[in-house]
Formats: C-alpha cells, sequence, structure tokens
C-alpha cells in the first residue's frame, strides 16, 4: 500500500485510473528522460549512434520493469479488498482496511467493509432471533413429551397407548431438531484452534460413543465390531468429535435391522487417520452420496423401525468434520446393501 499512499499524497488522491495513467506516463518516458540528460551533462561528447541505442534499449528495459513494479503495487487495495472478503468467507473476521482514500478504490475499500459489518449483524440479529424461537419451542415439546409419558403410565388401552407413544415420538423428533439445529448455530462461527485440540485414544473414545447412543431405540438390538489399534490416537475437540460419532453411529442404529451388526475400522495413512462406520441396512442409491449430507436432504427416509428423521444431522456432521480440517465421505452398493462412511482427519 506504499506506493498507492504515495501517489495519493503528491495530489492523485481523487482519480485510481489516473494513478495508472501517471505511473504509465513516467515509464514510458524514461528512456526519453534518460537522453535528455545524457546530453545535458555530455553536451560536447561526440554522437555515437550505437552508444545511443544502447541506453535506449537499457532505459526501455528499466522502464518496463519499473513501470510493471509499480503498477503491480498499485493492485495493493483491490488485494486488500479480495483478501478482507476471502477472510470474512473464512471465519467471519472483519479485517481493519484503510477508510481515508477517495478515489475508486478508496471507496471500493470502505464499501466493502461497511457491507461486511452490516451483513455480520444481520447474521448475528437472524442468529439471535432463531435461537430465541428455538428455545421458546423446546420448553412445551418438553412438556407434551412428559405427557405422553404420564398417560402411558396412566391407562391399558391399547389404542391410547399407541397415540401416547406417536405423541412422544413426535416430541422426540421435535427436540432432536432443536438440539441439532442449536448445535449448528452455537458451531456456524466457530474456528477450531490448535489449542482446542486435545490428544484422544480412539478406541476407548468410540467405545464411550457407542454407550452413549444404544439407549437412543432399547428395542433394536444392534452389535458393534469395533476394529481400532488400542494405541491408535487422533488430536480433535473432544465435543465436536463426540458429536460427529454419536450422529454416524446413531444412524447405524436407524438404518439398520434388529441383530444387525455395524463395523468401526480405524487405519493410520499418509495424510492422518481414516474412520470408518460400516452397517448392513438400507442403504441408499450410489447417486444420492453428496445429496444426504444436504440440510433437511429430501431424500432422508425413517429407520427401519419408523425412527424419525430431522435432516440434520448428516448436515452438521460434516460442518463438524470440516472444522476438524477433514472431509467424509458416504458410499453404498444401492438400496439394502448398507452403507459406510468414510472420515479421514
Amino acid at each position: 500500500m506504499k506506493i498507492y499512499k504515495s501517489l495519493n499524497f503528491i495530489g492523485l488522491k481523487r482519480s485510481y485510473a489516473l494513478k495508472f495513467l501517471f505511473t504509465a506516463f513516467v515509464g514510458t518516458h524514461i528512456p526519453l528522460i534518460g537522453i535528455i540528460i545524457y546530453f545535458i551533462f555530455f553536451p560536447n561528447r561526440e554522437f555515437n549512434p550505437i552508444i545511443i541505442i544502447g541506453v535506449i534499449l537499457l532505459l526501455t528495459l528499466i522502464a518496463c520493469a519499473v513501470t510493471l513494479f509499480v503498477l503491480n503495487k498499485l493492485l495493493a487495495p483491490i488485494k486488500l479488498a479480495a483478501k478482507s472478503i476471502e477472510e470474512f468467507k473464512a471465519s467471519k473476521n472483519i479485517l481493519d482496511v484503510p477508510e481515508n482514500y477517495h478515489d475508486e478504490a478508496g471507496i471500493l475499500l470502505k464499501n466493502i467493509k461497511s457491507t461486511l459489518v452490516e451483513v455480520k449483524n444481520l447474521s448475528e440479529e437472524r442468529k439471535n432471533f432463531t435461537s430465541l424461537i428455538i428455545h421458546d419451542l423446546r420448553s412445551p415439546l418438553s412438556a407434551i413429551k412428559g405427557l405422553a409419558y404420564i398417560i402411558k403410565n396412566s391407562t391399558s388401552n391399547k389404542e391410547i397407548l399407541e397415540y401416547a407413544d406417536l405423541i412422544h415420538e413426535k416430541g422426540e423428533s421435535g427436540i432432536k431438531i432443536i438440539k441439532d439445529t442449536m448445535y449448528i448455530l452455537e458451531t456456524d462461527n466457530y474456528t477450531l484452534n490448535s489449542w482446542d485440540l486435545e490428544k484422544v485414544t480412539l478406541k476407548e473414545f468410540v467405545l464411550k460413543q457407542i454407550e452413549e447412543v444404544k439407549e437412543i431405540n432399547p428395542n433394536k438390538t444392534i452389535l458393534f465390531n469395533v476394529n481400532i489399534n488400542d494405541q491408535d490416537t487422533i488430536n480433535v475437540n473432544a465435543n465436536l468429535f463426540s458429536h460427529i460419532l454419536q450422529n454416524l453411529f446413531s444412524n447405524a442404529i436407524k438404518f439398520s435391522n434388529n441383530h444387525g451388526e455395524v463395523e468401526i475400522d480405524g487405519l493410520k495413512t499418509e495424510k492422518g487417520y481414516c474412520l470408518s462406520i460400516k452397517d448392513h441396512g438400507v442403504g441408499f442409491d450410489p447417486e444420492i452420496s453428496e445429496e444426504i449430507f444436504e440440510k433437511f436432504t429430501p431424500v432422508r427416509r425413517k429407520g427401519t423401525q419408523d425412527e424419525p428423521t430431522t435432516g440434520l444431522g448428516l448436515y452438521l456432521t460434516k460442518i463438524l468434520v470440516k472444522k476438524h480440517k477433514g472431509e467424509i465421505k458416504a458410499e453404498s452398493k444401492g438400496p439394502n446393501k448398507g452403507a459406510t462412511f468414510i472420515i479421514e482427519v
């Protein structure tokens, strides 16, 4: 920005294009200026065409180099504008850009900063409003779920029990949507740093998450086969990574048939660590392997025992994996041929 600031200082404040024209004009006249200086300082020297041509060629090369250098430096405010947008996209941070320049580039920087500030404020306002609505919805849903439980324990009428089960199921589904949405809102602008990570013994960590999700559907028995070396460790944010695994394990239970098996394999790679979760359940069409990670994906379906699906779980899982600078992909050979989710961190 030094050359840009200098050109503003010498009077070219109002026009960014004029700065380029001034630089180009001076650059193209360096050979002429050099020749004039040559004749001024050496007026009595014999005219030598070879020397003159050599000097002109040398000065022309110098002029091209200097002009290209200065013109490239004049792009500094444009590069800063692009950098501020990229920084905002990546981490929602707003760079401190100069706002005291009055040419087209200065106005661009000023407008970009004010726009990003406005976008961030609107985003925060939307987030706060959504959080408030979600928080207010949680209480009545929890109450409905509690009333369904009371009804179930207060009657033996089969039809009433079925309705109570349905109410309880829908209430649980609503609460799950609220939890996932809140988690997305909380982690949306959250950037993981090295100090947020800790070394965890993976097999022990995986077994703990399996125990956490086993009670999701007590009517379904699923066998988990964990094939991970006892000494394998990875650096993750334990809270976020537990949410990743619980989402994938609960999906494996949901979409597996009773007494099904889920295989969990871990393998160290050159890039880091690869963890796969494979079930033998309903599977999916390979063509929708990317679509299942979309928010409220239209291809979502109920589990093998009609367990509800919010359409947010895998979307949230992918966000959290990316927070760890990792990748997740889904594979299946087709309907009723199982599914495999692979995480690389």
